[in-house]
């Protein structure tokens, strides 16, 4: 079939059950570093459901977007339940990590430390040791089930845990 136009494209696409959306859920892969660069966790939680509520049949097709797996509805299902975990994962390591061990462990407090008195040094620390458990426990939960998250973790750990110092 012939497209005329690009407004006509995803009629087109939607008739043979084939969905693109690019940058928010890759399908059998983690999201790109920091949930594929988001600003804003919120929408991109949200744009799962928007992707979820087109009919992909059930032969439909998924294209995530940049690699080579195709996906389906389970795809965007796992992403979005991913998505959730790393965020409840950051939650709880915003609790569970001691901020005053972290500053102490940091030298900003030692008079011998390159980073004595350097406060910011400190909460740097904290940081870190918030998105390292985070990452430790959604591993453990998810191990290899999505390509490179071993890569990625870190970095969705951050935008996790920002997003729920910061935005909720």
């Amino acid at each position: 079939m012939r497209v005329r136009s690009f407004a006509s494209l995803p009629l087109w696409v939607l008739t043979y059950h084939i969905y693109s959306f690019f940058m928010n859920s890759f399908p059998k892969w983690s999201p790109f570093t920091a949930f594929a660069i988001t600003t804003d966790l919120l929408n991109y939680v949200k744009i799962h459901d928007h992707l979820l509520s087109y009919d992909l049949g059930n032969n439909g097709i998924f294209v995530g977007g940049h690699l080579t797996q195709l996906g389906d509805r389970s795809d965007i299902v796992a992403n979005k339940e991913l998505t959730l975990a790393i965020i409840a994962n950051a939650g709880a390591a915003l609790t569970t990590i001691n901020a005053g061990e972290a500053f102490m462990g940091s030298g900003a407090f030692d008079s011998n430390s390159t980073n004595f008195g350097n406060m910011w040094a400190g909460f740097a620390n904290f940081l870190d040791q918030v998105n390292f458990a985070c990452a430790r426990m959604t591993l453990e939960e998810y191990g290899c089930t999505f390509a490179a998250l071993d890569v990625q973790i870190i970095s969705h750990c951050n935008v996790a845990q920002s997003f729920i110092r910061v935005d909720s």
